[in-house]
């Protein structure tokens, strides 16, 4: 239950440093997706119905955060932990490449849904962001911090579902 309640708190956390905190390190106003990170590491270490816990609850923080329309983070981050968590077993995150490829291609996820999304409720403007030289700044500057991330994250071993079960 302690490991459920850290989980929810590293995410408030990253939440509210991603949302306030990151205009110093904007590259073009760009800045980083940390709870994008935080969501595909959790749903790769616990599987598809822990990976959809945190990406609904990271994409609640960041509707509630932003001027997004309520629940279009909430969907989009449900979706890519739920999608995520059958990497569980298949995808080890050791090293440098698979966590930055990983990373990069939810981030190339995150964008087709944010469109798909936006064209079904008419919110106009998205589209054309995603394909745009800024998403591509998203994509590589998640995929660069995906291995620092992932190595902080990879020493909290109560993040991992399976760890809680041996030794609880």
């Amino acid at each position: 239950m302690i490991a459920y309640f850290g989980g929810i708190l590293l995410i408030a956390g990253i939440a509210v440093i991603q949302t306030n905190l990151l205009h110093g390190i904007a590259i073009m106003s760009v800045r980083p997706d940390l709870l994008l990170i935080v969501v595909t590491f959790i749903a790769n270490k616990n599987g598809p119905g822990v990976g959809q816990g945190a990406g609904a609850f990271s994409g609640i923080l960041q509707d509630l955060l932003s001027l997004a329309p309520l629940g279009f983070y909430t969907l989009v981050n449900t979706v890519i932990g739920f999608l995520y968590g059958f990497s569980k077993g298949n995808v080890f995150l050791d090293g440098l490449i698979f966590p930055m490829m990983l990373v990069a291609l939810a981030t190339l996820l995150k964008g087709l849904l944010f469109s798909v999304v936006a064209f079904v409720f008419g919110i106009e403007g998205v589209v054309s962001t995603v394909f745009s030289t800024a998403f591509l700044i998203e994509i590589l500057y998640n995929a660069l911090l995906a291995p620092v991330l992932y190595g902080i994250m990879g020493r909290m071993r109560w993040l991992m579902l399976d760890y809680r079960e041996r030794n609880y």
